[in-house]
């Protein structure tokens, strides 16, 4: 069974420029061991959030440059047509509806208000430490 994941943004971008469980999802998706889901919409977040002047100590034109040819190459991309409103940070709900739209087997995220809907619709809402976990296991 192909394992689908959306990973939230803060994961990817902890995955880029810091060590510990977000890096080894990063490794993971690079070594084609899950499918990435993503939206346009999250997609854009991540290269915005990439492209902040607070980062650019931490990574390169030429990387961010590559991680986005590698987002856009190897993701599976999904335009969410239903939309979902039941979290308190409407930028969640996005989150919520391309797992959904996209069959995603889990959503990867440190943030409490999306960890507190797990599970949601059989979607696994988990940490990246859980994730690495089940990785492991598999």
């Amino acid at each position: 069974m192909v394992v689908k994941a959306v990973v939230d943004t803060n994961v990817i971008v902890s995955g880029l420029l810091c060590k510990g469980n977000p890096r080894r999802i990063w490794k993971a998706l690079r070594d084609e061991k899950f499918t990435l889901v993503l939206s346009p919409l999250m997609f854009e977040e991540i290269a915005m959030v990439l492209s902040r002047p607070k980062f650019h100590n931490l990574i390169s034109d030429e990387e961010r440059k590559e991680v986005t040819i590698f987002l856009e190459s190897s993701a599976e991309f999904i335009i969410p047509k239903k939309s979902i409103s039941i979290c308190r940070d409407p930028e969640d709900n996005q989150i919520l509806a391309c797992a959904l739209e996209g069959g995603a087997n889990f959503i990867i995220t440190g943030d409490k208000d999306l960890l507190s809907l797990n599970p949601f619709k059989n979607i696994s809402i988990i940490s990246p430490k859980d994730f690495i976990n089940y990785l492991g296991k598999k």
